[in-house]
Protein backbone atom coordinates (compact mmCIF):
# COMPACT_ATOMS: atom_id res chain seq x y z
CA UNK A 1 0.00 0.00 0.00
CA UNK A 2 1.38 3.40 -1.20
CA UNK A 3 0.86 6.43 1.18
CA UNK A 4 2.15 10.08 0.73
CA UNK A 5 3.13 12.54 3.63
CA UNK A 6 4.32 15.84 4.00
CA UNK A 7 7.47 16.26 5.67
CA UNK A 8 10.87 17.40 6.81
CA UNK A 9 13.56 15.79 6.51
CA UNK A 10 15.72 15.24 9.91
CA UNK A 11 18.14 12.77 9.57
CA UNK A 12 19.71 10.71 6.99
CA UNK A 13 22.31 7.16 7.36
CA UNK A 14 23.90 5.08 4.74
CA UNK A 15 22.94 1.23 5.42
CA UNK A 16 24.03 -1.40 2.95
CA UNK A 17 26.30 -0.38 -0.28
CA UNK A 18 23.80 1.50 -2.09
CA UNK A 19 20.97 2.57 0.07
CA UNK A 20 20.00 4.82 2.72
CA UNK A 21 17.67 5.23 5.74
CA UNK A 22 15.60 8.48 6.36
CA UNK A 23 13.99 10.06 9.30
CA UNK A 24 11.22 12.17 8.53
CA UNK A 25 9.11 14.27 10.86
CA UNK A 26 5.99 14.41 8.99
CA UNK A 27 2.30 16.78 9.75
CA UNK A 28 0.42 13.16 9.46
CA UNK A 29 1.70 10.59 11.19
CA UNK A 30 4.96 12.33 12.83
CA UNK A 31 8.69 10.52 12.90
CA UNK A 32 8.76 7.82 10.73
CA UNK A 33 11.23 5.82 9.44
CA UNK A 34 11.57 5.48 5.59
CA UNK A 35 14.13 3.58 3.52
CA UNK A 36 15.29 4.77 -0.07
CA UNK A 37 16.69 1.75 -1.96
CA UNK A 38 20.16 2.38 -4.61
CA UNK A 39 20.36 6.07 -3.61
CA UNK A 40 23.66 6.15 -3.18
CA UNK A 41 24.13 4.63 -6.72
CA UNK A 42 25.59 6.68 -9.34
CA UNK A 43 22.98 8.99 -11.37
CA UNK A 44 20.39 8.11 -8.44
CA UNK A 45 17.15 10.17 -9.38
CA UNK A 46 16.04 10.70 -5.41
CA UNK A 47 19.34 11.49 -4.45
CA UNK A 48 19.04 15.40 -4.58
CA UNK A 49 15.52 15.30 -3.49
CA UNK A 50 16.12 13.37 -0.31
CA UNK A 51 18.64 15.81 1.54
CA UNK A 52 18.51 17.18 5.05
CA UNK A 53 15.69 20.27 6.23
CA UNK A 54 13.54 19.58 2.83
CA UNK A 55 9.92 20.44 3.22
CA UNK A 56 8.96 17.21 0.28
CA UNK A 57 5.90 15.24 -0.59
CA UNK A 58 7.14 12.00 -0.11
CA UNK A 59 5.18 8.34 -1.33
CA UNK A 60 5.90 5.65 0.31
CA UNK A 61 4.91 1.73 0.15
CA UNK A 62 5.00 -0.06 3.14
CA UNK A 63 3.52 -3.72 4.47
CA UNK A 64 5.95 -3.83 7.05
CA UNK A 65 9.01 -2.44 8.59
CA UNK A 66 10.42 0.52 7.37
CA UNK A 67 8.03 1.84 4.69
CA UNK A 68 10.27 2.33 0.61
CA UNK A 69 10.37 5.78 -1.03
CA UNK A 70 8.73 5.42 -4.28
CA UNK A 71 8.95 9.34 -5.90
CA UNK A 72 9.51 12.76 -4.03
CA UNK A 73 8.21 15.82 -4.89
CA UNK A 74 10.42 18.86 -3.39
CA UNK A 75 8.36 21.70 -1.43
CA UNK A 76 10.78 24.07 -0.47
CA UNK A 77 14.67 23.40 -0.43
CA UNK A 78 15.57 26.14 1.71
CA UNK A 79 18.21 27.52 -0.60
CA UNK A 80 18.69 30.29 0.56
CA UNK A 81 19.89 28.35 4.37
CA UNK A 82 21.84 25.91 2.72
CA UNK A 83 24.46 28.43 1.21
CA UNK A 84 25.58 29.54 4.42
CA UNK A 85 27.65 26.88 6.04
CA UNK A 86 27.73 28.35 9.42
CA UNK A 87 23.91 28.79 9.73
CA UNK A 88 23.30 25.37 8.33
CA UNK A 89 25.58 23.60 10.84
CA UNK A 90 23.81 25.41 13.60
CA UNK A 91 20.32 23.84 11.87
CA UNK A 92 21.87 20.75 11.64
CA UNK A 93 22.66 20.62 15.44
CA UNK A 94 19.83 21.55 16.46
CA UNK A 95 17.83 19.17 14.70
CA UNK A 96 20.40 16.47 16.21
CA UNK A 97 19.43 17.61 19.76
CA UNK A 98 15.61 17.31 19.34
CA UNK A 99 15.21 14.43 17.28
CA UNK A 100 16.44 12.37 19.93
CA UNK A 101 13.75 13.41 22.24
CA UNK A 102 11.00 12.82 19.65
CA UNK A 103 8.75 9.41 19.99
CA UNK A 104 7.88 7.43 16.78
CA UNK A 105 4.88 7.81 14.67
CA UNK A 106 3.41 10.02 17.28
CA UNK A 107 1.73 12.92 15.38
CA UNK A 108 1.62 16.57 16.61
CA UNK A 109 0.64 18.81 13.69
CA UNK A 110 1.53 21.40 16.26
CA UNK A 111 5.19 20.19 16.32
CA UNK A 112 5.11 19.83 12.61
CA UNK A 113 4.68 23.09 12.04
CA UNK A 114 6.83 24.59 14.92
CA UNK A 115 9.61 22.78 12.38
CA UNK A 116 8.28 24.55 9.27
CA UNK A 117 8.02 28.10 11.05
CA UNK A 118 11.56 27.58 12.38
CA UNK A 119 13.22 26.70 8.85
CA UNK A 120 11.36 29.55 7.05
CA UNK A 121 12.19 32.00 10.16
CA UNK A 122 16.17 30.77 9.56
CA UNK A 123 15.68 31.15 5.51
CA UNK A 124 14.74 34.52 5.89
CA UNK A 125 17.43 35.70 8.27
CA UNK A 126 20.12 33.57 6.39
CA UNK A 127 21.11 36.60 4.22
CA UNK A 128 21.19 39.23 7.23
CA UNK A 129 24.40 40.21 8.69
CA UNK A 130 23.08 40.41 12.23
CA UNK A 131 24.25 36.63 13.13
CA UNK A 132 22.38 37.34 16.61
CA UNK A 133 19.21 36.98 15.27
CA UNK A 134 19.94 33.23 13.59
CA UNK A 135 21.14 32.42 17.27
CA UNK A 136 17.86 33.56 19.05
CA UNK A 137 15.86 31.42 16.53
CA UNK A 138 18.20 28.68 17.11
CA UNK A 139 17.51 29.03 20.68
CA UNK A 140 13.51 29.94 20.67
CA UNK A 141 13.26 26.50 18.54
CA UNK A 142 14.74 24.59 20.87
CA UNK A 143 12.96 25.74 23.80
CA UNK A 144 9.68 25.76 22.27
CA UNK A 145 9.99 22.04 21.00
CA UNK A 146 11.08 21.34 24.55
CA UNK A 147 7.55 22.28 25.64
CA UNK A 148 5.82 20.65 23.00
CA UNK A 149 7.72 17.42 23.33
CA UNK A 150 6.30 17.39 26.88
CA UNK A 151 9.62 18.72 28.81
CA UNK A 152 8.00 21.79 29.98
CA UNK A 153 10.64 23.87 31.81
CA UNK A 154 9.75 25.77 34.95
CA UNK A 155 11.02 29.06 35.08
CA UNK A 156 8.48 31.45 36.84
CA UNK A 157 9.40 29.48 40.19
CA UNK A 158 11.70 27.59 41.87
CA UNK A 159 11.34 23.85 41.19
CA UNK A 160 12.37 23.11 44.50
CA UNK A 161 10.82 25.74 47.93
CA UNK A 162 8.02 27.02 44.52
CA UNK A 163 8.76 30.24 45.65
CA UNK A 164 8.80 32.85 42.90
CA UNK A 165 11.61 33.74 41.28
CA UNK A 166 13.47 37.14 42.49
CA UNK A 167 16.94 38.54 40.73
CA UNK A 168 19.71 37.03 41.97
CA UNK A 169 21.98 34.12 41.73
CA UNK A 170 19.72 32.13 40.73
CA UNK A 171 21.02 28.09 38.77
CA UNK A 172 19.50 25.93 35.82
CA UNK A 173 19.08 22.10 36.75
CA UNK A 174 18.14 19.93 34.29
CA UNK A 175 17.45 17.25 36.51
CA UNK A 176 14.72 19.12 38.20
CA UNK A 177 13.82 20.52 35.07
CA UNK A 178 14.00 24.39 35.72
CA UNK A 179 15.27 27.02 37.54
CA UNK A 180 16.50 26.85 41.34
CA UNK A 181 16.72 29.55 43.54
CA UNK A 182 20.36 31.02 45.65
CA UNK A 183 18.23 29.76 49.24
CA UNK A 184 18.17 26.08 47.67
CA UNK A 185 20.80 25.70 45.23
CA UNK A 186 23.34 23.84 47.66
CA UNK A 187 20.16 20.87 47.52
CA UNK A 188 21.69 20.07 43.78
CA UNK A 189 25.04 18.84 42.83
CA UNK A 190 24.74 19.28 39.21
CA UNK A 191 23.39 23.15 37.79
CA UNK A 192 23.99 25.80 36.02
CA UNK A 193 24.76 29.37 36.54
CA UNK A 194 21.34 31.23 34.86
CA UNK A 195 21.41 34.48 35.10
CA UNK A 196 18.32 36.73 35.20
CA UNK A 197 18.40 38.03 31.50
CA UNK A 198 18.61 34.03 31.49
CA UNK A 199 15.56 33.58 32.81
CA UNK A 200 13.65 36.11 31.29
CA UNK A 201 14.31 35.20 27.61
CA UNK A 202 13.24 31.94 28.40
CA UNK A 203 10.14 32.90 29.32
CA UNK A 204 9.74 34.96 26.33
CA UNK A 205 10.86 32.10 24.41
CA UNK A 206 7.67 29.64 26.13
CA UNK A 207 5.17 32.42 25.63
CA UNK A 208 6.18 33.94 22.09
CA UNK A 209 5.94 33.00 18.35
CA UNK A 210 8.82 32.20 16.47
CA UNK A 211 8.02 35.03 14.07
CA UNK A 212 8.19 37.77 17.66
CA UNK A 213 11.72 36.93 18.13
CA UNK A 214 13.29 38.44 15.53
CA UNK A 215 12.26 41.81 17.69
CA UNK A 216 14.43 40.35 21.05
CA UNK A 217 17.52 41.72 21.25
CA UNK A 218 19.61 39.34 22.85
CA UNK A 219 23.28 39.58 24.37
CA UNK A 220 26.17 37.83 23.70
CA UNK A 221 26.46 36.61 27.02
CA UNK A 222 22.91 36.05 27.18
CA UNK A 223 23.19 33.59 24.18
CA UNK A 224 26.37 31.39 25.41
CA UNK A 225 24.84 30.94 29.25
CA UNK A 226 21.16 30.00 27.56
CA UNK A 227 23.11 27.65 25.00
CA UNK A 228 25.24 25.89 27.66
CA UNK A 229 21.42 25.33 29.51
CA UNK A 230 19.77 23.29 26.10
CA UNK A 231 22.70 21.90 25.70
CA UNK A 232 23.34 20.96 29.60
CA UNK A 233 19.31 20.01 29.19
CA UNK A 234 19.56 17.59 26.12
CA UNK A 235 22.47 15.97 27.44
CA UNK A 236 20.70 14.91 30.65
CA UNK A 237 17.72 14.03 28.83
CA UNK A 238 19.44 11.47 26.11
CA UNK A 239 21.63 10.47 29.04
Amino acid sequence: MERKYTGIIMKKYDIGEADRMYVVYTAESGKIKVLAKGVRKSGAKLAGFLENFNLVGIFVAKNHGAGKITGVIVENYFSILRRNFEILAGVFENFQLIEKMVQWEQEDRRFFDLMLSYLRAVEREAGSAKKWRISVINLGFFFKALALLGYQLEVNKCVLCRKKLFSGRNFFSAEQGGIVCESCAPKISQRVSAGENCVKIMRIFFQSSLESLFKLQVGEKDVKQLNFVAREFARWINS
